[in-house]
Parts: C-alpha cells; structure tokens; sequence
C-alpha cells in the first residue's frame, strides 16, 4: 500500500481515518490501476496550519474525510469516467458542497497540481483528528 502515496508517511493516516474512507480509496486505487494508470494519494489528514498553507477552502481534510489522487497524467474522459462512476456508486456518501449539493470528486488545480480531491459526507469525520497522528 505505501507505494501509492507520495509521502510514504500519509499511509499511516490510514490508521485513524473513518473506514468509508479507506474503502474508498482502496476502490480507486484498483480502479485507476486497473484502467492502466498510476494512482498517487498526494494528501490525507492535514493541521489546520497546513491547509491554511495549500489555500484550502474546506476542512475536509482537517478533518480526515478527504484525500487528494494525482491525475495529472490521465486521459481527459478517463477523468470523467472516473468522477461518474465513483460518484454513482457511493452515491449518498459525499461532501455538501457550498451550493447544497453532493460532490464526492472535485476535480482541480493545473499542471503538476492537477488532482481529484475526494471528499466524503461529514458523518466520517473527526474535528480533531489532526492532532491522533
């Protein structure tokens, strides 16, 4: 499992986080592997300091009911494919959005940034999680 995460360290959020979420990631981890691409979880939990740092606007990750996959390298419909499908099948189980609607995949940034940032409901999530790693 740790040669899916950029910092090898991130794999030991999997330990604290809510298992919607690890089911989650594990599910996308075969499903990006299984369609010939390299899956890379680039962030899980994060401090409220480190997410002021990124310019996150949500506290999903504050939290731990997010993780970000790099996509920089997909196909464009391969990223659409995988929004569609992840968010069909845990449909009911993704984040409000500030416009009151669901979204379990938001898809940002640009170039080397370019990730999908997964996000689940706040009934997985921790307020303190941050200071458990």
């Amino acid at each position: 499992m740790l040669k899916y995460f950029k910092n090898p360290k991130d794999a030991t959020h999997l330990m604290h986080i809510h298992p919607m979420v690890v089911l989650i990631m594990v599910d996308m981890i075969l499903y990006v592997s299984a369609n010939g691409y390299n899956p890379v979880i680039t962030s899980v939990i994060r401090t409220p300091d480190q997410n002021k740092r990124v310019g996150s606007v949500s506290d999903t990750h504050v939290t731990g009911r997010s993780f970000d996959v790099r996509c920089k390298d997909w196909d464009n419909n391969f990223k659409k494919e995988f929004k569609t499908y992840f968010e069909n099948k845990y449909k009911g189980h993704g984040a409000i959005g500030q416009d009151g609607t669901e979204k379990l995949v938001v898809i940002h940034g640009e170039g080397d940034n370019n990730h999908c940032h997964i996000q689940v409901a706040k009934i997985y999530g921790d307020p303190m999680i941050w200071m458990k790693i």
